[in-house]
Formats: C-alpha cells, structure tokens, sequence
C-alpha cells in the first residue's frame, strides 16, 4: 500500500513539473515575442517583484491560483493553454 501511495506521489510531482516546465516555456515565448523584460511584464500583470524569476529559478514550484491568473491575463490566454492542458469540448 506504501509503495502505491508512493507512486501516486510521484506521479503527481511529475505532472506539476511538467505544468510548471510549460508555464515557464509560454512565458518565455510571449517575452522574446514582445520584446518584454520580465520586470515590465511583472509590472503588466501586477504580480510583486521577482515573483517570475523565482518560478524560473524553482523557488516557487507551486504558483497560487492568483498568480496563475495574473500570468494568463497578461499573456492574454486561457488558462488550460498556459498548462498546455486539452479541454474536452461539450458533448453532444
């Protein structure tokens, strides 16, 4: 049973990783795209200073769902494209 919950453990690290590994990517792109630094784009998506390069630098491994917002908003994305995360479409 340990060893299952183990696994489920670190399963779950690894899709946050992997999450995380995308948002960093999307935020990369849309600077070079922009021509941005990260200090203006903090300033565009009102988040406190430092906040992207310590989720670049992995001190911030598990964004809040505040940031994340602010982040999508100043990318001008939804969400599940930040996390490259495919949303099932309505059935009929």
């Amino acid at each position: 049973m340990k060893k299952l919950a183990d696994n489920y453990i670190k399963a779950r690290r690894d899709i946050r990783k992997k999450r995380l590994e995308v948002l960093k990517q999307k935020i990369s792109e849309y600077l070079i795209r922009e021509n941005m630094n990260i200090s203006r784009f903090e300033r565009i998506a009102d988040l406190p200073n430092h906040t992207i390069p310590r989720i670049f630098d992995d001190i911030i491994t598990n964004p809040t769902i505040e940031t994340i917002l602010k982040i999508a908003d100043a990318l001008k994305c939804p969400i599940d494209e930040l996390f490259d995360r495919e949303v099932e479409s309505d059935k009929p």
